[in-house]
């Protein structure tokens, strides 16, 4: 009975995800064909190296805690409030060293102070990140139809207003207020519905607090890891190659990343119930890991055949012939999915065993393999070798790092089951 209202409600969950997002991509896609048309390769190029500088720093707002607020809210043990202040607490700090860490990190590039400030524009949502431990809220009461009414609404707004800088001729500038300002919608909205739904005491404890700090260390530096190995190639190629070749490089990268939301949402919907069959039944948990692996992975397989198919012909026909180049570009980093995809349930995984050490350990394996493998291909194959890069620091990260930690060698078998497109039923043997 409890697993067929846990199906009725993941489904209602997904669905309504699913739907937000389907509409804000939609909207998105005709948004970002418009303003890359506009911008054109080299002031494209410009634009992302703001947002890929800022990525690498986010890490810092966000504490590391996503995925232990959502799993604390669930198991209910502790109060929200005290929950809800605590993060909000861990946030502010981050959200500190984040800015402080980008200003320091000024010191040691030289740069137009022209693009110093888009860089710290394209840095304020770190602010909004204070506050984003409602969504774990949302997520921990499967009622995430409100964060897709949220993201829709906030979408909404953006779009018009990057609309209207396209048709007066807005600057790089603006577009990053406009891209910043989403973030800030997608809170205000949640916060809203959240106060109408609950009235939370303002209770606090410091060893909440110090609970989730602990619990998400591991994840900061993992995270701050991660998002170097996700971004370093786009700066790599804005420092060797110029604004141009970033320009290109981002079109093929923003294709590649449209199939990424349904793996995060997937597992964001899934996480509470893992939690709780867990520490129900461990076999049973293990089972339906190897059956949501398995799913994920025959998605990346077929988001990687169907855009290989269709990558030059879709690139003309959204960005024009300026843009053909990136076809290659796509044809490799699309693959990489696959092992985002693993990427995702594995993290929750991490957080579910509480093997956060673990998540360390790869995302820094995986970023100073990424690091080297730019550093050595892009002067030789350009963006193309960018992509390589990208392709084998995820499968390091994602896949292969799972074999070389006792602990995780239970996952890795998983894994390779998935990649043998084996265990859709959920059987482990």
């Amino acid at each position: 009975m409890q697993i067929k209202v846990f199906r009725k409600r993941s489904f209602l969950n997904f669905s309504w995800l699913l739907l937000g997002r389907i509409y804000s991509m939609a909207i998105g896609i005709l948004l970002n064909v418009l303003m890359v048309r506009y911008l054109g390769p080299e002031r494209n190029g410009v634009y992302n190296y703001a947002v890929s500088y800022v990525a690498v720093f986010n890490g810092l707002s966000l504490m590391g805690i996503e995925n232990v607020i959502t799993k604390e809210f669930k198991k209910g043990i502790r109060d929200t409030g005290d929950i809800m202040v605590s993060s909000i607490l861990i946030r502010c700090m981050g959200c500190l060293l984040s800015f402080g860490s980008l200003m320091i990190s000024f010191c040691f590039f030289q740069m137009e102070a022209s693009r110093i400030w888009m860089i710290l524009i394209s840095a304020l949502p770190c602010i909004a990140n204070i506050f984003s431990g409602v969504t774990g809220w949302f997520y921990a009461r499967s009622l995430t139809k409100f964060i897709a009414i949220a993201q829709a609404i906030a979408h909404t707004v953006c779009v018009l207003l990057k609309i209207i800088l396209v048709l007066t001729g807005g600057s790089i500038q603006s577009f990053l207020v406009a891209t910043a300002a989403e973030t800030f919608i997608v809170l205000l909205v949640e916060w809203l519905c959240f106060f109408k739904r609950i009235k939370i005491s303002h209770e606090f404890k410091w060893a909440t607090c110090s609970y989730l700090l602990i619990q998400g260390l591991p994840i900061i530096i993992g995270s701050i890891a991660h998002l170097i190995f996700m971004k370093v190639d786009q700066l790599m190629i804005g420092e060797i190659l110029g604004d141009y070749e970033l320009g290109i490089y981002s079109v093929a990268v923003r294709i590649a990343e449209l199939w990424y939301f349904v793996p995060t949402m997937i597992v964001s919907v899934l996480l509470p119930y893992l939690v709780e069959l867990k520490e129900k039944d461990y076999e049973a948990f293990m089972c339906r890991m190897q059956k949501y692996m398995s799913m994920l992975v025959m998605l990346g397989y077929l988001s990687g055949f169907l855009t290989t198919l269709a990558a030059k012909p879709l690139i003309i026909v959204l960005y024009g012939r300026e843009y053909v180049s990136a076809a290659p570009i796509l044809c490799v980093y699309i693959w990489a999915g696959v092992f985002i995809n693993m990427s995702e349930l594995r993290g929750s995984y991490f957080v579910i065993m509480e093997y956060t050490k673990y998540s360390l350990i790869c995302n820094v394996v995986g970023a100073i393999t990424n690091i080297a493998v730019n550093v050595l291909l892009i002067p030789i194959m350009g963006s193309i070798g960018a992509a390589i890069a990208t392709l084998i620091s995820y499968a390091l990260y994602a896949y292969i790092s799972s074999y070389f930690i006792k602990d995780m060698r239970s996952m890795g078998e998983i894994q390779t089951r998935a990649l043998l497109l084996a265990g859709l039923r959920g059987e482990r043997k």
